[in-house]
């Protein structure tokens, strides 16, 4: 019963690396896409009411971030969600009748503006402050002005050239 038990316990330990190691593997941008169409998520993606911009603001602050700019309105939902092993903040803006998720991943910069498509959603990922800002909605086309407030929110608002020496 020894080598049974030791067995079982050996077999385990390889389930559990192996969860771990698909986990770690699979790209951040598919874990975002698979968090927001989640059945428990789906409800998110109706709200319309816009929340108080101090909501926004403290969850980004449990999150450790710091906001330099004031958020965009129009919020409806927002909140701390794990994706994979990375903590972020979860939002859904309806814009305009066309529901718009972003979803901020504090301490994971990425690259370059990637845009993408999963079935029915469009998607683009940036760099953002030390983080990956992420969007998907069934149209990109609120994408552009979404990355600019976000950015304004996180970095702080870009900083006109004045023309003076």
């Amino acid at each position: 019963t020894a080598w049974l038990a030791f067995a079982a316990a050996a077999s385990l330990a390889l389930a559990f690396g192996i969860a771990q190691w698909r986990r770690n593997t699979v790209p951040l941008q598919a874990l975002v896409v698979a968090h927001v169409t989640a059945p428990e998520e789906r409800a998110a993606w109706g709200l319309k009411q816009p929340l108080p911009v101090a909501e926004v603001v403290a969850v980004f602050r449990d999150r450790g971030v710091a906001l330099a700019g004031t958020p965009p309105q129009g919020v409806a939902y927002v909140a701390k969600c794990g994706v994979g092993r990375w903590p972020s903040v979860h939002m859904v803006m309806p814009e305009q009748g066309q529901p718009v998720s972003v979803l901020y991943v504090p301490g994971h910069a990425g690259t370059s503006p990637v845009t993408f498509h999963d079935e029915s959603l469009s998607g683009r990922a940036a760099t953002v402050g030390d983080g990956t800002l992420y969007l998907l909605a069934r149209s990109d086309a609120r994408f552009d002005a979404l990355e600019r407030a976000w950015r304004d929110a996180i970095e702080g608002p870009a900083q006109v050239a004045s023309g003076s020496h």
